[in-house]
């Protein structure tokens, strides 16, 4: 870590913490959910309603010097974010900052960049160049921060692989904190993914995010997942909306076996809710 990173981190851990009369655990959780929602209201159609009421409810729980802070502290995030791509890297902005708000006492911490660096070299040596499939994909059944996901973008791209275009990110974390986090930085770097919220054990899915440039270059195609593998709801709706082809050649095909919906029975964004889970920030 730079300087420059550690003292910009502190600046954004300053800006959380300013508003003293609120729990530093809630500050930093609704900071990351904002910056998640942000992200995902502007490319997930299947989502977006119910992602806008989320947000307008956070809004309305803060004034606008707090809220102001929060833009002030996303700024800076994208700018490390931006000159981490820029020297090649492609670093956990923060899990740092969770400790630097004083939350690494609360039950939970998150595995240092230094050691997932070092475990994702290990693990990438049997990747010498870009498969024939044309991606790699990688995956972590308890994503926390992304750290790891992340390090192991990092490790590819010293193979030569754009993270871009050759590297498709799938985790999963039964916190939505942990959802949030990995989500918001798999998104400000590019990289096309899919976080779910859910239990890794009961494969039971809560909500489901996709970064905008795995919406955008529709790799709902090419990568779905799902914990339990197969059909999913939330993928077929965002199939419908996001790929124009694929919707004219369900319905045809659903003319052809005499399996068309009836009037009224039309998807809805109500079909890719999300439950909601009692553990969510634990």
């Amino acid at each position: 870590m730079t300087s420059n990173y550690l003292k910009r981190c502190a600046d954004v851990a300053k800006l959380l913490c300013a508003d003293t009369t609120r729990e530093r655990d809630s500050l930093f959780n609704d900071f990351i959910e904002i910056g998640a929602l942000n992200f995902s209201i502007a490319c997930d159609p299947v989502h977006r309603e119910a992602r806008l009421l989320r947000r307008d409810a956070l809004f309305e729980e803060y004034d606008s010097k707090m809220l102001g802070r929060f833009l002030e502290a996303f700024e800076i995030v994208a700018e490390l974010a931006l000159s981490n791509i820029e020297n090649g890297k492609i670093a956990d902005l923060f899990g740092y900052l969770f400790f630097l708000c004083g939350l690494a006492d609360h039950g939970q911490e998150f595995t240092t960049t230094d050691l997932t660096r070092l475990m994702s070299d290990i693990d990438m040596i049997h990747i010498k160049s870009l498969p024939d499939i044309g991606f790699v994909d990688l995956y972590d059944s308890a994503v926390g921060s992304g750290s790891t996901l992340l390090s192991g973008i990092e490790a590819l791209m010293k193979k030569g692989l754009d993270p871009n275009r050759h590297i498709v990110a799938l985790g999963n974390d039964v916190a939505l904190r942990c959802v949030h986090m990995s989500y918001f930085q798999l998104s400000l770097y590019g990289i096309p993914a899919v976080i779910i919220q859910g239990n890794t054990i009961t494969e039971e899915e809560f909500s489901k995010w996709y970064t905008p440039i795995y919406i955008k270059d529709k790799w709902i195609m090419r990568k779905p997942f799902s914990m339990k593998g197969g059909w999913s709801r939330a993928d077929e709706l965002l199939k419908i909306t996001t790929v124009p082809y694929y919707g004219a050649t369900l319905e045809a095909y659903q003319l052809m076996c005499g399996t068309e919906k009836k009037d009224g029975d039309e998807y809805t964004a109500d079909d890719g809710a999300e439950k909601s889970n009692p553990e969510q920030n634990t």
